[in-house]
């Protein structure tokens, strides 16, 4: 038996926006987290429109494949998000949508610190 779910196994196989953005573009910003427990990083890239809109993202990961599916599962919601939206995901949220073990549950965090970090990147907006 995996010690993966079915949803995390998916996700790992065949992730939603995995890279880095292309072109050129304004509104980008990049935001990092890592675990130091178990040595997992994941990178969030943003382009943020004039709307206050997510209007790409993309990830990079290094680490087991819970820590790349929270990335993609996270990423896969934040396209087309608001920000409000999207600092409103929850990590319990993620954990649920990939069936996470408690053990696991740690890493649905990564992506949604890696968001905050992005955003505080951008120019206040008045």
């Amino acid at each position: 038996m995996s010690a993966y779910s079915p949803e995390v196994l998916a996700h790992f196989r065949s992730p939603t926006g995995a890279g880095r953005l292309s072109g050129d573009g304004g509104g980008r910003v990049t935001g990092e987290a890592r675990d130091d427990e178990g040595g997992q990083l994941v990178r969030l890239h943003l382009e943020v429109g004039a709307n206050e809109r997510i209007a790409r993202a993309r990830f990079q990961a290094f680490g087991c494949p819970v820590a790349i599916a929270a990335a993609s599962a996270a990423v896969a919601r934040l396209e087309g998000a608001s920000l409000a939206d999207a600092l409103a995901l929850r990590a319990d949220t993620l954990a649920r949508e990939l069936a996470l073990t408690p053990e696991q549950g740690r890493l649905a965090e990564l992506p949604l610190r890696a968001l905050r970090d992005a955003l505080a990147y951008l120019a206040p907006r008045p």
